[in-house]
């Protein structure tokens, strides 16, 4: 079944913000490469869009870039993309 993309925040054991779907969804997706989707973007495109307007102090990645994931030192900056992006995915009724 599928269901609303909508990202939950957490605070890591490093001190760093984090968010992301947490609820299930379909194994064969990469759900990084999720928000690009939503926002009809490149993964290019919304990395560079990404560390433009939210800028995340915390940006790491597996050796061959199959995966990248970010994070904040704060709060209030973690939300302010958490917030945007549930809402596209709302207004968009972007099912997983």
């Amino acid at each position: 079944m599928a269901t609303l993309y909508r990202l939950e925040e957490w605070q890591g054991g490093s001190g760093v913000w984090l968010c992301e779907h947490t609820s299930s969804y379909p194994e064969e997706v990469q759900k990084w490469v999720l928000p690009a989707r939503l926002l009809d973007m490149t993964v290019d495109k919304f990395l560079e869009w990404l560390i433009d307007t939210y800028k995340p102090d915390h940006i790491y990645h597996n050796e061959d870039c199959s995966f990248v994931g970010w994070g904040w030192s704060n709060q209030e900056q973690m939300r302010k993309y958490k917030n945007y992006i549930n809402r596209v995915a709302r207004e968009k009724n972007f099912m997983i």
